[in-house]
């Protein structure tokens, strides 16, 4: 369906965008709205690519396809002047439908002001309610991620996950020479070290068991107890360094 006059945009504007025009309703969607039409007044003239050589469309046509965009969107108003025979994904009909729009110039078309400011409104109001929609995508995202309750459960199934995979991983690894060749000695001690550690603090055992060759006085204080046993703990490490070093 083509329009042949700008009185019948109208009367299809009015009647075709009566969903769209509910995004502007109240004033947090107005404010929305004048500071889409600000921030793209204040950015810098885009140059747009020229159509096709060989996209040969009549006067009509354009003409046709300015006017649909009062209640179509770059796609459906492609798609309606043909378009859609030559350019099959949405996102080719969107891309040759913004560049169309982008090239024409209502005035030359004989196309009313007010018709020209109907199809700007349109298009800005899709923006908005693109916007809009986006934007709440985005906050019943995150209040997924962030819910307190959810969070426990999303950990422990990465959790599980990992273990699974690095079980799979192992497994794989014994049933492959070559793989296990691969892998350095320093590097399983190490795999092996961190599986134990988080093992042992998930059973609330120790991960490290220091043995205390020395009397302690029963007359300390904690704090002077609490520092004599890292004093010795100090000294055994030190041992296992000097040991190591030697090796």
């Amino acid at each position: 369906m083509y329009y042949t006059n700008d009185s019948m945009t109208i009367a299809c504007y009015n009647i075709s965008m009566s969903e769209t025009t509910k995004v502007t309703r109240g004033s947090h969607a107005q404010v929305r709205k004048e500071k889409l039409e600000k921030w793209e007044l204040e950015q810098p003239e885009k140059s747009v690519q020229a159509l096709p050589a060989d996209l040969n469309l009549t006067g009509e046509k354009k003409r046709d396809f300015y006017l649909s965009l009062a209640s179509l969107n770059y796609i459906e108003a492609a798609k309606q002047i043909g378009l859609g025979a030559r350019y099959r994904t949405d996102s080719s009909l969107r891309a040759i439908g913004y560049r169309l729009f982008n090239t024409i110039n209502p005035d030359e078309l004989g196309i009313s002001k007010d018709a020209q400011t109907i199809v700007r409104n349109a298009i800005t109001n899709r923006k908005v309610k693109s916007h809009e929609l986006m934007n709440s995508n985005e906050r019943s995202i995150m209040a997924d991620v962030l819910d307190p309750d959810d969070t426990r459960k999303l950990i422990d199934g990465a959790k599980n996950k990992a273990v699974l995979a690095l079980n799979k991983k192992f497994d794989y690894m014994l049933n492959s020479k070559k793989q296990l060749e691969d892998v350095s000695l320093s590097q399983l001690a190490t795999a092996f070290g961190i599986v134990f550690d988080k093992s042992q603090i998930l059973r609330g055992e120790a991960t490290e068991n220091v043995a205390i060759m020395a009397k302690i006085k029963t007359d300390m204080t904690p704090d002077e107890a609490l520092k004599s046993l890292l004093n010795i703990r100090e000294v055994q490490q030190e041992e296992k360094v000097a040991a190591n070093d030697k090796k």
